[in-house]
């Protein structure tokens, strides 16, 4: 395999373990019961809308970017690609190449996104049934 080729393997693995402990520190979160008053998960539930609108323009910008690299690789047919490499332009396969890495990573920050959308969400599942049990306790 080429650097190039390693390089980016190496940046995914990476973000992908990133996503992957992210995700098991949210399932240990909601697993813990004892964290599960009212103030833990107000307080939890106030920190990820706090992150969640921190990244909003972030998103919409890696959104954007994100749509456009689709829209260039959809117009890359396979009798495009094909005749680049019969001509050997090499230019344009490699700005092809790039284009790809960049919206595997635009895919990946958008997951990551996701699972701190997820996370508000089930926090806020959770304030809502406690709120709900408190109420019919009464």
């Amino acid at each position: 395999m080429s650097a190039k080729i390693d390089q980016f393997t190496n940046d995914m693995n990476a973000k992908l373990t990133a996503l992957d402990d992210r995700l098991q520190s949210i399932k240990a979160n909601v697993k813990n019961k004892d964290a599960q008053n009212k103030a833990a998960i107000q307080a939890k539930l106030d920190e990820a809308k706090s992150k969640l609108d921190a990244k909003k323009e972030e998103v919409e910008a890696s959104r954007s970017k994100m749509k456009t690299a689709f829209e260039q690789k959809e117009s890359e047919t396979k009798e495009k690609i094909a005749d680049w490499k019969h001509k050997r332009e090499v230019k344009k396969l490699e700005r092809r190449a790039e284009n790809s890495e960049d919206y595997a990573a635009y895919a990946i920050w958008e997951a990551a996104y996701a699972i701190e959308e997820a996370e508000y969400a089930t926090l806020d599942a959770i304030a809502a049934r406690l709120e709900a049990d408190e109420v019919a306790a009464q």
